[in-house]
């Protein structure tokens, strides 16, 4: 069916999503709700006027493709907004990130497993690179799971 194909592109949304979501958190962090809120609405936008130009022509496809697109273009406004606040340098520092999400996204273009194992495959690879380059240790690995496993109690008692 069209599922498999749609879901190859929608893949490739992953890599800006992989690099939206830290210049998010750190915006986020900083109190700039009111630029979030910008770029969100500016997202928003691309999107709806995507699927109106592309879903008459491309059906299901031109709708993937409009929200790797607004993806993309979130992805400016997070990089001149985040380094307007934090002037670091994102090219040095996003190089692992773009290395882990793009083997990632490359092993899931080109997948044809089962979803369950793909996400368990990606995720394994993602970390895999980012250890690899130095992007992350296996110290913030285990502060990571120590935090999840505290969330998931804190969930249980509710």
């Amino acid at each position: 069916g069209e599922s498999v194909p749609c879901f190859q592109i929608l893949i490739l949304s992953l890599f800006f999503m992989t690099l939206n979501s830290p210049l998010h958190v750190g915006l986020l962090s900083s109190h700039q709700e009111k630029t979030l809120l910008g770029i969100t609405t500016l997202q928003m936008g691309v999107n709806l006027v995507g699927n109106l130009l592309l879903i008459p022509a491309y059906g299901i496809f031109g709708s993937a493709a409009a929200t790797v697109v607004t993806e993309a273009a979130g992805l400016l406004f997070y990089i001149y907004y985040f380094r307007k606040i934090y002037p670091v340098p994102l090219l040095r520092d996003f190089s692992t990130a773009l290395a882990a999400a793009g083997c990632m996204g490359f092993f899931l273009y080109f997948s044809v497993c089962s979803p369950l194992v793909e996400l368990t495959a990606g995720l394994a690879i993602m970390i895999a690179v980012a250890l690899m380059l130095r992007g992350i240790t296996f110290g913030e690995i285990r502060d990571l799971k120590r935090s999840l496993l505290d969330v998931s109690r804190i969930l249980d008692r509710n």
